[in-house]
């Protein structure tokens, strides 16, 4: 598993909307959008980032079933897109 719940909380409760979720050395991370930007995460794999989770929801995730459900679905896409 690449991508689990404690990483969709973190992107969740991230102050930076722009907060991305990314696959780095193999591991999930949660990084700032200045940071993506900036290129500091050099082939870093971008899953998604708290406004696309928000947007393709309509609203914030709370709930612990919200977050479980959400790590499973991005867990997939991460491992369809290489990750």
């Amino acid at each position: 598993m690449l991508i689990g719940p404690a990483d969709v909380r973190r992107l969740m409760e991230s102050e930076d909307p722009g907060s991305t979720l990314v696959i780095y050395q193999g591991r999930a991370a949660v990084i700032s959008a200045g940071d993506l930007a900036a290129d500091r995460y050099p082939g870093a794999l971008s899953i998604t980032s708290q406004q696309e989770v928000v947007d393709m929801l309509g609203r914030q995730v709370t709930s612990e079933q919200d977050i479980e459900q959400l790590a499973a679905n991005l867990d997939v896409t991460a491992s369809n897109l290489g990750g």
